[in-house]
């Protein structure tokens, strides 16, 4: 969410065919309220978790693929070989149905409780400045490392410097006087 820089996350909501609350309806709800306390928690209030009826989605992925197969003269896959890729595609077909009703008609989850809402604001900033003392400290650790190169640095010229002001065997090396 963080490195994405999303403001948004939407979940599939699996209701019944004649659109009412399904048992795994209410899970979904109860996993989008505890993602909505961790997203506050990281992230602030700037992202929002959103339900959106995923109805016939698995239904429409699978038949995108086996017409998607079928344009490059392929085997329709078999719904044992599309659980991973039913999965991917139906949320997409999720956020395109979103996008596409500019996210009408869908469901906002709430915190609905103002003492959890505050405390997910206090774990926020708190967060915050851990990720802010981090920061410094990694700060802290390259200008280190800079400065210990710079240091070695100057030492392997001192060492040159002092190497060429000698000759093997330790004796300094004398300058020829040239005469007029």
């Amino acid at each position: 969410v963080i490195a994405e820089q999303a403001t948004n996350i939407v979940l599939g909501l699996p209701l019944h065919k004649n659109g009412t609350i399904s048992e795994q309806s209410t899970l979904t709800k109860e996993f989008g309220h505890i993602l909505l306390q961790e997203v506050r928690k990281k992230c602030g209030r700037r992202v929002s978790v959103t339900l959106w009826d995923e109805r016939y989605t698995s239904k429409e992925a699978a038949s995108r693929i086996a017409a998607e197969a079928m344009a490059r003269n392929k085997r329709i896959p078999t719904a044992s070989d599309l659980e991973a890729q039913l999965d991917a595609d139906a949320a997409c077909i999720i956020l395109e149905h979103y996008y596409k009703d500019f996210g009408k008609d869908a469901e906002e989850m709430v915190l609905g409780d103002k003492e959890l809402e505050e405390k997910c604001d206090i774990l926020y900033k708190e967060h915050l400045k851990r990720l802010e003392e981090e920061r410094r400290e990694a700060m802290e650790m390259r200008e280190k490392g800079r400065n210990a190169r710079r240091e070695m640095i100057a030492r392997a010229r001192a060492l040159e410097e002092q190497q060429s002001g000698t000759q093997i065997g330790g004796k300094k090396k004398k300058k020829k006087k040239r005469k007029k």
